[in-house]
């Protein structure tokens, strides 16, 4: 029995095959893959993956494998935002937590300037619990070593420029 996983929430609502995702994770070149679903009964996906062979010396400091990150458990649903108008769309809980914890660098479990994929879980995990919405994120990782999503956030107050124009990054 094939899985499916629902694409969109809308009134145009489809979705596609879960081995689909499979397919294209199990013929990507990538050395790490991360995936974020955000839909429904997301937490049927992990079943079927398949964990990268071999271990190469040289990569033994960089991560890499495969990661799941899906907003709810196999049997919920994924929540949107509160307001519902076409043309003021707003992001559902689970992209809200991720957009959240990389903006502000909260994410950043460890203070070591990097967001990890396990770091931002957790926070993900932790904002959907506080906010008492009723689904809960799950996670899969295949992964050898840390993988590294992103570079902490700064805080554009502590950095402006001294002088209009100038730029905060090189």
């Amino acid at each position: 029995m094939a899985h499916y996983l629902p694409f969109c929430a809308s009134r145009n609502s489809t979705s596609i095959p879960a081995g689909f995702l499979h397919a294209q994770m199990g013929g990507c070149r990538a050395k790490s893959i991360v995936l974020l679903l955000d839909c429904c009964f997301s937490g049927a996906f992990v079943s079927g993956m398949k964990a990268a062979t071999g271990v190469d010396a040289k990569e033994q400091l960089a991560g890499y494998g495969r990661a799941v990150l899906m907003a709810t458990g196999r049997t919920e649903y994924a929540w949107e935002g509160n307001r519902f108008l076409e043309l003021e769309p707003e992001p559902s809980r689970f992209t809200e937590a991720i957009i959240h914890g990389l903006r502000t660098g909260e994410a950043d479990r460890d203070g070591d300037g990097r967001v990890a994929v396990d770091e931002l879980y957790e926070h993900v995990y932790e904002r959907l619990r506080e906010s008492g919405v009723k689904q809960t994120p799950q996670w899969s990782s295949e992964l050898v070593h840390r993988v590294y999503l992103a570079n902490r956030a700064i805080s554009l107050q502590s950095e402006r420029p001294s002088k209009p124009g100038a730029r905060l990054w090189p």
